[in-house]
């Protein structure tokens, strides 16, 4: 039995490199076949089935019915899973023909997320199995349906970012500065007065973010030390972060952020860096520095090699290939049952 795995139109494949491609890849290379339904706003890719990788398959401009009939055609007599993490889309596909349903609660129904709340306690009730990043997550999930709920936090590509343990020279992160580094969407949800307090704190540093515009057209915060590159090419991203000094994750703490566990968490400490954050429930203080706007020491502070060698350790056991073993041994158990 080998799983046909579909994860529905939601993203575009390159634009950020979140937990469904990097679960979908990890997936795929513990043999289950996988198709990620693509977006496909630039045209990136050729319009149709694509195979990219092993097991990995992209339906660039394609809707996951489409997905699902090449599946059941190509695929015939193997189990079809749909997978999916967005709770607005639920109506459309409660009435999928498949055999399984994985849901992934990836934010709490808060806040800007706030309308999901119904659909959010559907699809926990009627999937198979229910995904949860974070242990926040995990306890909602768990009190709506808890025989269903599994913990399987976000993760690291590690090959991929072990490669910033080295210094990769960039054109555009040629600073006289050290430099404190940020890789992901430039959104409201970062805390911009704690931004702004540290960037007119260390003047002798330069703040560098990376990633694209979200939500907001322009930056909250401007100073002469504070520079927006913009989106990067994930292959790229690792030469970014070998150029920082010290990694953070800015977050403003509300009820949506305290449900998240972050990607770039993961990926910092792949690099080895020092890595700082506000007090996010899922930061590991064991190996990540806590600010606030009272208290920005950590920003400034060395790091001595053994610790860095800790958290490199910690990222190798945290990866993507890891979480997939979780998530593919609850697949096999929930489809033993399937005719075969």
């Amino acid at each position: 039995m080998k799983p046909v795995i579909i994860y529905p139109t939601t993203v575009d494949w390159d634009y950020l490199h979140q937990r469904p491609q990097q679960l979908l890849k990890a997936l795929a290379q513990k043999d289950c076949l996988t198709i990620f339904c693509n977006v496909n706003k630039d045209y990136l890719h050729p319009p149709g089935f694509e195979q990219i990788s092993r097991n990995l398959i992209l339906a660039n401009n394609m809707d996951i019915p489409q997905a699902i009939a090449w599946a059941q055609t190509s695929m015939s007599g193997e189990p079809i899973v749909l997978y999916y993490s967005n709770p607005p889309q639920y109506n459309r596909l409660k009435s999928l023909a498949v055999d399984y349903i994985v849901f992934d609660a990836l934010d709490e129904p808060e806040n800007e997320f706030s309308s999901w709340k119904e659909n959010y306690k559907l699809c926990v009730q009627n999937a198979n199995l229910v995904l949860a990043s974070s242990t926040s997550l995990f306890e909602r999930v768990a009190q709506l349906s808890p025989q269903k709920a599994l913990l399987v936090p976000n993760a690291c590509d590690y090959t991929h970012f072990s490669q910033a343990q080295k210094q990769i020279p960039l054109p555009d992160m040629k600073f006289n500065k050290k430099i404190i580094g940020y890789i992901g969407a430039v959104a409201l949800w970062l805390d911009w007065a704690l931004i702004h307090k540290a960037v007119q704190t260390y003047t002798n540093y330069a703040f560098i973010f990376v990633g694209p515009f979200y939500g907001c057209a322009d930056a909250p915060v401007k100073a002469k030390n504070l520079y927006y590159l913009g989106h990067k090419d994930y292959g790229k991203l690792p030469a970014y972060l070998s150029n920082f000094d010290v990694c953070w994750m800015p977050f403003a703490i509300n009820q949506v952020t305290k449900g998240v566990n972050p990607i770039k968490m993961w990926e910092y400490l792949a690099s080895g860096k020092p890595v700082v954050s506000t007090s996010l429930p899922e930061a590991n203080t064991k190996y990540i520095d806590i600010i606030s706007q009272d208290n920005l020491l950590a920003l400034a502070q060395d790091s001595p090699p053994q610790a860095a060698e800790k958290r490199i350790k910690f990222a190798q056991e945290n990866s993507w290939a890891l979480r997939a073993e979780t998530v593919v041994s609850a697949l096999m158990e929930g489809l033993k049952c399937y005719p075969q």
